[in-house]
Order: C-alpha cells, then sequence, then structure tokens
C-alpha cells in the first residue's frame, strides 16, 4: 500500500504515466491472487477445508 501512496505523491513533482500505476496494481493483484491459490493448496494439502468460515471454526 506504501508503494501506491509513494507514486502518487511523486506525481505531485513530476509527471507519472498512468500505465506505471496501473502496472503497479496489477502485480498486486497478481500477488493476492497468487498467494490465495497457494494459501488454499496448503490447506487441501494438510487435509483443511481452504473456506475462511472452516478454518475460523476449528481455531
Amino acid at each position: 500500500m506504501g508503494v501506491i501512496i509513494a507514486v502518487f505523491d511523486m506525481r505531485i513533482v513530476f509527471p507519472v504515466n498512468e500505465i506505471i500505476t496501473g502496472l503497479i496494481g496489477m502485480v498486486f493483484i497478481g500477488a493476492a491472487f497468487t498467494g490465495s491459490i497457494m494459501h488454499n493448496k496448503r490447506a487441501k494439502s494438510a487435509g483443511q477445508d481452504a473456506s475462511l468460515e472452516a478454518a475460523d471454526a476449528k481455531s
């Protein structure tokens, strides 16, 4: 989140292309998607249900 704020602050001083800010956003979305898939695979291999409700109920 801090990276996005820094990019928007830099736009005040000098122009930053929208493509760069869009690519940064896509990287964050891709990282979140990849992390979610990895979490679900780990939970499945451990024999747990991958849903958040099941994890909360077991805790």
